[in-house]
């Protein structure tokens, strides 16, 4: 059986096999009024960088603004939405730059000033304001002890062959995720951090007390 045909005058049919990839040719075209930003798309989700010097943050602000503003009049023209209170402001500097930059920073779209945060979670990636991902690790220490307990409770029922691969699928998975990313920038306690974590894997998966 067939639906009956509907005549659509904006945007995609939504849960249909061809939806994402006419979503990504419906607003193909959006990002052209882009002129000074570094921009990225990923399905609804849109990403826009600028990078400056410290003392010319006001300039900045004027510039990001400027092109927002291009960019809501077009994102409307297609007949699509923006939520304000979804869009984050991000500042990446050093600790002592963050201090005094933050204060001068306004970012708004549609009349609402923008939150700025200092950690974002972008595709399973907590990024925070000076790079160094300790919420990330945190993140994934407290989740991987969580799985290896579960896993714990349970050995007695479990091969090793079984327990290893509980191991990699709930625990060492997530500290492979984008771990090119973040590993260089970790100091040497969350590095230590990781490898106790590691190695509560490979007890767990040996029965090595």
């Amino acid at each position: 059986n067939k639906s009956k045909y509907v005549h659509i005058t904006s945007g995609v049919p939504q849960g249909s096999i061809l939806g994402p990839t006419l979503f990504a040719i419906y607003t193909s075209s959006i990002g052209g009024c882009i002129k000074d930003l570094r921009m990225h798309m990923y399905a609804d989700d849109t990403q826009m960088y600028y990078s400056f010097p410290p003392r010319d943050v006001k300039q900045a602000c004027d510039i990001i603004n400027r092109n927002l503003q291009s960019f809501v009049h077009l994102v409307e023209l297609h007949s699509l939405k923006i939520n304000p209170q979804k869009s984050k402001v991000m500042l990446l500097c050093s600790e002592y730059f963050y201090k005094e930059t933050l204060p001068h920073v306004k970012i708004n779209v549609q009349g609402r000033n923008l939150e700025v945060c200092q950690k974002i979670r972008n595709l399973g990636l907590v990024i925070d304001s000076h790079l160094r991902f300790k919420s990330h690790v945190n993140q994934c220490i407290k989740n991987g002890f969580h799985y290896l307990r579960l896993i714990y409770q349970n050995k007695d029922f479990l091969n090793s062959s079984l327990r290893k691969t509980l191991c990699e699928s709930l625990v060492l998975s997530h500290l492979n995720y984008c771990d090119v990313i973040y590993g260089p920038c970790l100091d040497q306690r969350d590095t230590q951090r990781i490898q106790r974590l590691q190695n509560a894997c490979l007890r767990l998966i040996y029965g090595v007390p």
